[in-house]
């Protein structure tokens, strides 16, 4: 009854209000629940990942896969909408793993970077690397700044639709953007928050790690705040969303060559790394 008084009283906004619905189901491509692989070396913030979001978000379903024990394949994350990639500690294969994603972003799929994602990049300090995904990421040249910030500047997108406030520690980091990727949101230290770009499929890079609350239940120096259940609902439903290009301007190609003047290094490490998250 409340929904037809206001739309006699107010056509205006109920229109306006249409409108903006219309709007986000053509940018949503019809999909009424988002399937979500998420991809880690760290099973309980996944767990975590799991039943916060549900509980923070809609139209969300998460799938959750150890990548130290467990093999993504491209083929089980074509089943998916998008791809979660994060880490804590150094992935066992993440040279094997990015050459994987790189194939999965290549042939259309949706790919969501996050802390600490760059870390196991070669520029990332750990003698390691990510394999072919290093020619095609938006966002690369440093790891994370591990220090309390907040939001900076942010341009109008579906990307930070309705984030007015944030602060996390595990953040920032990197800030070499790509060629021809696009960014969108800063700390307020001028470190890049959200960037994207098309190489055929989309990656969206978030320098924020996705569990960072599950972190602070045990590390009172944290303190998460602002619109954080809403940065990763608007990336994983955004990137989720996102149709391949047409011609994609990155292609198959020698790991080895130089893009964006970064030499990707595809060796992987042999070197000790030790229990996991003792690299934060």
């Amino acid at each position: 009854m409340r929904r037809l008084i206001i739309w006699f009283v107010l056509p205006v906004f109920v229109l306006a209000f249409i409108y903006n619905c219309s709007k986000d189901s053509t940018s949503s491509n019809g999909i009424t629940e988002y399937d979500v692989l998420v991809l880690s070396n760290y099973p309980e913030a996944m767990a975590w990942i799991d039943s916060a979001y549900a509980a923070n978000m809609t139209n969300i379903k998460i799938t959750t896969l150890d990548i130290d024990n467990d093999t993504a394949s491209v083929s089980l994350m074509r089943d998916f909408h998008v791809v979660l990639l994060f880490e804590d500690g150094l992935v066992n294969n993440a040279s094997m793993l990015g050459d994987s994603l790189y194939q999965y972003v290549m042939t259309g799929g949706n790919l969501l970077l996050s802390t600490f994602y760059w870390q196991d990049r070669s520029d990332g300090g750990y003698n390691s690397s990510w394999g072919d995904l290093e020619l095609i990421d938006p966002l690369y040249g440093g790891s994370c700044r591990y220090e309390m910030d907040t939001l900076g500047t942010t341009m109008t997108h579906a990307l930070t639709s309705g984030i007015d406030s944030l602060q996390t520690y595990y953040r920032g980091g990197p800030n070499t953007l790509r060629v021809g990727a696009t960014s969108l949101a800063n700390w307020s230290d001028g470190d890049i928050l959200i960037a994207y770009n098309k190489p055929a499929g989309t990656i969206t890079a978030v320098t924020s790690y996705p569990a960072e609350p599950f972190l602070q239940l045990n590390n009172s120096d944290l303190d998460v705040r602002g619109d954080y259940f809403k940065l990763w609902e608007n990336a994983i439903k955004w990137t989720g969303s996102q149709k391949p290009v047409s011609k994609p301007n990155a292609v198959i190609s020698d790991k080895n060559r130089m893009t964006d003047g970064h030499n990707v290094n595809t060796k992987k490490s042999d070197q000790t790394t030790g229990s996991k998250r003792t690299n934060r």
